[in-house]
């Protein structure tokens, strides 16, 4: 009778022991969720992946108490977060990683798609972008950001006319859209040659947003190649005035304007601080490359021509004129 009662016991103390270990796990990981969502919305992106991992790493380790689909729905919501917080700290390879991640146990709201596809986006996975940016859009956001984005999938891949249709869709739904108008500048600009057209388009995202220094740049560099000389050094002048934060395309286009002054040593190193924050985004290894050249340090130029070769190759049918640009250079 005793060890009857004793085995009684022993399984009444494992059951508290269970349920107590269940309830702590619970609330310990549901805090740290928490806490890391605060630091999120405080942009301290660094301290809210540190708590996400712990929460993760909390139930990962108890996840057999719990049931599967609560497990799950925790899993794609710390991925969600975590990825965010990588996405906002420029660390684009392991935020897709988590975006991934969060697919994987489940999550499918629209704004999922549209930031992975901006990730996507940054790494060079133009198809991919878009084919996440219209997944957005048929789920229920087709707004005027979501629109413009895929504009841009489609323009890196040279589909011109997806872009324009794209980027009018986005003004259409958003009449104030400055980053739609840049969008159809950059195609005007590139594809089209109209640099009146596109001068006019930039100038509009200006008059919305005069904040956007690679519209004033290009606006600058349309004026360049309609001759109107003394407009174009006063857009570019105006470039590098404006206050840089500390992301790549700022740098870069900064970087653009002190070239174009002949500034070529600030330019380099404007150019050298975007490759240092995103070491993928292939257009800068060029214009550093250029600018090498221009100060007659050709190894250095090779190098860069050679990286943007290797990131790019002729997606923009760009190859055989930086194939030439080695050759007169001696590489």
């Amino acid at each position: 009778m005793k060890k009857i009662i004793a085995a009684v016991l022993a399984l009444i103390v494992l059951a508290a022991a269970y349920y107590g270990t269940k309830v702590y796990s619970e609330d310990k990981a549901l805090k740290l969720f928490e806490s890391g969502m605060e630091k999120l919305e405080n942009q301290e992106y660094k301290s809210a992946i540190a708590d996400f991992d712990r929460s993760l790493s909390l139930v990962k380790k108890v996840s057999w108490m719990f049931d599967k689909k609560l497990v799950e729905k925790h899993h794609s919501w710390i991925y969600v977060q975590r990825a965010w917080c990588y996405h906002a700290l420029q660390n684009y390879e392991t935020a897709l990683r988590d975006y991934n991640k969060a697919e994987e146990y489940g999550f499918d709201l629209p704004v999922f798609y549209t930031n992975r596809g901006s990730v996507k986006t940054e790494l060079g996975m133009y198809a991919e972008s878009a084919a996440d940016f219209e997944r957005s859009i048929n789920a229920g956001s087709p707004d005027a950001s979501n629109y413009s984005k895929l504009g841009y999938s489609y323009y890196y891949q040279m589909m011109w006319d997806e872009a324009v249709k794209s980027f009018r869709k986005a003004i259409e739904l958003y009449p104030e859209y400055e980053y739609a108008y840049h969008g159809l500048g950059e195609v005007y600009y590139y594809a089209f040659k109209d640099y009146e057209k596109a001068k006019e388009k930039f100038g509009k995202a200006l008059e919305l947003n005069n904040g956007l220094s690679n519209a004033l740049y290009f606006r600058g560099a349309s004026n360049k190649e309609l001759n109107y000389v003394v407009e174009a050094e006063a857009d570019f002048r105006k470039v590098i005035e404006m206050p840089v934060s500390d992301n790549a395309y700022d740098y870069f286009f900064r970087g653009l304007a002190y070239y174009e002054l002949k500034d070529y040593k600030s330019a380099i190193e404007d150019f050298e601080k975007s490759i240092a924050i995103n070491p993928k985004y292939f257009g800068v290894y060029y214009s550093l490359a250029e600018s090498y050249k221009e100060v007659n340090e050709y190894k250095k130029a090779a190098e860069n021509y050679n990286k943007y070769l290797k990131i790019a190759g002729n997606k923009f049918g760009y190859e055989e004129q930086v194939r030439e640009k080695l050759q007169e250079i001696g590489f």
